[in-house]
């Protein structure tokens, strides 16, 4: 049985690596399914990197809010369309 536990403490990241990776996670860069399931695993048993994510979540969503509601929509239809094209 220790070397089943082994087996899964080796397949896991730790905050380090998490870390790093993290904003490309949350950004939707991160495309190796591997690496983000890995990822995901480590915040569901890492207090500290959950809390980070909800928190760095949060912050988006209210600066998106924010945006939008001081953006010209003029401006954030031209934005998204040079966004679309790229």
């Amino acid at each position: 049985m220790t070397s089943e536990k082994h087996s899964d403490d080796h397949d896991e990241i730790d905050c380090t690596i998490a870390i790093e990776q993290f904003y490309a996670y949350l950004d939707g860069e991160l495309t190796d399914e591997e690496t983000v399931a890995k990822l995901e695993q480590h915040m569901t048993h890492c207090k500290s990197c959950f809390s980070r994510k909800e928190l760095e979540l949060g912050l988006n969503k209210q600066l998106q809010k924010t945006v939008e509601d001081q953006v010209p929509e003029s401006l954030q239809e031209r934005l998204h369309k040079l966004v679309d094209n790229f």
